[in-house]
């Protein structure tokens, strides 16, 4: 039981730039500044190709901004 807990706590949920910024508040430029820098998880479809970010992973980082 506590296996199936710790992986549903870890779903990911992979999003484009756009729901991003509706879901943080933050602007495109400072995302991919980030996202360049390293500080969450990204993917990108081929090269050159569109990239989806880690909804969780950017929201914790976004919270550990505000502390």
């Amino acid at each position: 039981m506590e296996e199936a807990k710790r992986r549903q706590s870890r779903q990911i949920t992979w999003v484009p730039i756009k729901q991003l910024q509706e879901a943080t508040g933050w602007g495109r430029t400072k995302l991919e500044e980030w996202r360049d820098q390293g500080k969450f998880q990204f993917q990108q479809s081929g090269k050159g190709g569109k990239y989806l970010y880690n909804l969780e992973d950017v929201q914790r980082f976004c919270r550990s901004l505000q502390k």
